[in-house]
Protein backbone atom coordinates (compact mmCIF):
# COMPACT_ATOMS: atom_id res chain seq x y z
CA UNK A 1 0.00 0.00 0.00
CA UNK A 2 1.23 3.35 -0.67
CA UNK A 3 -0.61 6.57 0.26
CA UNK A 4 0.59 10.03 -2.61
CA UNK A 5 -0.99 13.60 -3.03
CA UNK A 6 -1.21 12.43 -6.69
CA UNK A 7 -4.92 12.40 -8.65
CA UNK A 8 -3.52 9.89 -10.76
CA UNK A 9 -2.74 5.85 -10.97
CA UNK A 10 -0.44 6.34 -13.92
CA UNK A 11 2.76 6.59 -12.10
CA UNK A 12 2.13 4.13 -9.29
CA UNK A 13 2.18 0.62 -11.00
CA UNK A 14 6.50 0.49 -10.95
CA UNK A 15 7.30 1.94 -7.40
CA UNK A 16 4.86 -0.82 -5.55
CA UNK A 17 6.14 -3.76 -7.56
CA UNK A 18 9.29 -2.80 -6.33
CA UNK A 19 8.07 -2.08 -2.79
CA UNK A 20 6.41 -6.38 -3.03
CA UNK A 21 9.93 -7.15 -4.02
CA UNK A 22 11.87 -4.96 -1.52
CA UNK A 23 9.39 -6.48 1.49
CA UNK A 24 9.26 -9.44 0.22
CA UNK A 25 12.88 -10.58 -1.63
CA UNK A 26 11.04 -11.62 -4.74
CA UNK A 27 9.20 -9.68 -7.69
CA UNK A 28 5.60 -11.34 -8.09
CA UNK A 29 5.45 -12.95 -11.01
CA UNK A 30 2.46 -11.13 -12.29
CA UNK A 31 0.76 -7.66 -12.02
CA UNK A 32 -2.98 -7.23 -11.89
CA UNK A 33 -4.14 -3.71 -12.47
CA UNK A 34 -6.99 -1.52 -13.72
CA UNK A 35 -6.40 0.37 -16.95
CA UNK A 36 -5.44 3.60 -15.10
CA UNK A 37 -1.65 1.65 -14.67
CA UNK A 38 -1.83 1.85 -17.86
CA UNK A 39 1.79 3.41 -18.41
CA UNK A 40 4.23 1.64 -21.46
CA UNK A 41 7.04 2.67 -19.45
CA UNK A 42 6.33 1.76 -15.85
CA UNK A 43 4.85 -1.66 -17.90
CA UNK A 44 8.01 -2.45 -20.24
CA UNK A 45 10.08 -1.99 -17.07
CA UNK A 46 8.36 -4.91 -15.33
CA UNK A 47 7.96 -6.68 -18.41
CA UNK A 48 11.84 -7.02 -19.17
CA UNK A 49 12.01 -7.93 -15.09
CA UNK A 50 9.90 -10.71 -15.61
CA UNK A 51 6.97 -9.41 -14.61
CA UNK A 52 3.66 -10.43 -16.77
CA UNK A 53 1.24 -7.25 -16.53
CA UNK A 54 -2.72 -8.31 -16.41
CA UNK A 55 -3.72 -4.03 -17.06
CA UNK A 56 -6.19 -3.52 -19.84
CA UNK A 57 -4.71 -0.62 -22.54
CA UNK A 58 -6.28 2.89 -21.84
CA UNK A 59 -7.90 3.23 -24.85
CA UNK A 60 -10.33 6.74 -24.31
CA UNK A 61 -12.32 6.15 -26.40
CA UNK A 62 -13.48 2.56 -28.42
CA UNK A 63 -12.64 4.14 -31.74
CA UNK A 64 -9.45 4.83 -31.13
CA UNK A 65 -6.40 2.49 -31.84
CA UNK A 66 -3.45 2.37 -30.05
CA UNK A 67 -0.09 3.87 -31.67
CA UNK A 68 1.36 2.15 -34.69
CA UNK A 69 3.25 -1.13 -33.51
CA UNK A 70 6.48 0.64 -35.01
CA UNK A 71 6.70 3.18 -32.01
CA UNK A 72 6.31 0.58 -29.00
CA UNK A 73 8.90 -2.00 -27.64
CA UNK A 74 8.72 -5.39 -28.00
CA UNK A 75 8.02 -5.34 -24.66
CA UNK A 76 5.00 -3.71 -24.60
CA UNK A 77 4.04 -4.97 -27.78
CA UNK A 78 4.29 -8.44 -26.12
CA UNK A 79 1.79 -7.15 -23.10
CA UNK A 80 -0.41 -5.11 -25.81
CA UNK A 81 -0.90 -9.49 -27.12
CA UNK A 82 -1.41 -11.12 -24.21
CA UNK A 83 -4.32 -8.57 -23.22
CA UNK A 84 -5.95 -9.53 -26.56
CA UNK A 85 -5.80 -13.44 -25.44
CA UNK A 86 -8.54 -15.32 -24.04
CA UNK A 87 -6.85 -16.51 -20.80
CA UNK A 88 -5.77 -12.92 -20.05
CA UNK A 89 -9.37 -11.11 -20.46
CA UNK A 90 -10.23 -13.97 -18.07
CA UNK A 91 -7.67 -13.55 -15.08
CA UNK A 92 -8.92 -9.83 -15.05
CA UNK A 93 -12.38 -10.78 -15.49
CA UNK A 94 -11.07 -11.78 -11.64
CA UNK A 95 -9.96 -8.38 -10.73
CA UNK A 96 -13.04 -6.67 -9.39
CA UNK A 97 -13.35 -9.25 -6.52
CA UNK A 98 -9.84 -8.33 -5.44
CA UNK A 99 -9.76 -5.01 -5.32
CA UNK A 100 -13.32 -3.03 -5.53
CA UNK A 101 -14.52 -5.54 -2.53
CA UNK A 102 -12.34 -4.08 -0.35
CA UNK A 103 -12.53 -0.81 -1.75
CA UNK A 104 -16.10 -0.91 -0.98
CA UNK A 105 -15.68 -1.82 2.94
CA UNK A 106 -13.30 0.84 2.97
CA UNK A 107 -16.01 3.48 2.30
CA UNK A 108 -18.86 1.73 3.61
CA UNK A 109 -17.99 0.00 6.30
CA UNK A 110 -15.04 1.55 7.70
CA UNK A 111 -15.57 5.13 6.60
CA UNK A 112 -12.86 5.80 5.03
CA UNK A 113 -14.45 8.62 2.10
CA UNK A 114 -12.23 11.75 3.77
CA UNK A 115 -9.34 11.71 5.54
CA UNK A 116 -9.80 13.93 8.70
CA UNK A 117 -5.80 14.15 9.00
CA UNK A 118 -3.32 16.55 6.57
CA UNK A 119 0.02 15.09 5.11
CA UNK A 120 0.69 12.17 3.48
CA UNK A 121 2.40 10.96 6.71
CA UNK A 122 -0.61 10.79 8.30
CA UNK A 123 -2.74 9.69 5.56
CA UNK A 124 -0.94 6.79 5.19
CA UNK A 125 -1.28 5.86 8.62
CA UNK A 126 -4.78 6.18 8.70
CA UNK A 127 -4.52 4.35 5.21
CA UNK A 128 -2.59 1.14 7.14
CA UNK A 129 -4.63 0.45 10.01
CA UNK A 130 -7.62 0.77 8.18
CA UNK A 131 -6.26 -2.26 5.70
CA UNK A 132 -4.62 -4.08 9.06
CA UNK A 133 -8.25 -3.69 10.35
CA UNK A 134 -9.73 -5.14 7.22
CA UNK A 135 -7.58 -8.07 7.18
CA UNK A 136 -8.15 -9.16 10.65
CA UNK A 137 -11.67 -8.77 10.31
CA UNK A 138 -12.17 -11.03 7.12
CA UNK A 139 -9.56 -13.04 7.93
CA UNK A 140 -9.09 -14.10 11.48
CA UNK A 141 -12.25 -15.88 11.85
CA UNK A 142 -10.89 -18.26 8.89
CA UNK A 143 -7.49 -19.00 11.08
CA UNK A 144 -9.17 -19.33 14.73
CA UNK A 145 -11.72 -21.60 13.29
Amino acid sequence: MRVTNVGSDMQTLQPIVEQIGERTGVLPKAVLADANHANHAHIEALELQGVKNYIPPNYRSKTRKPRSDRTLTPAVQGWLARMETPEALQIFRGRPSLAELPNAAFRARYGMQQFLVRGVDKATTVSLLTALTHNLVTHAPKLLA
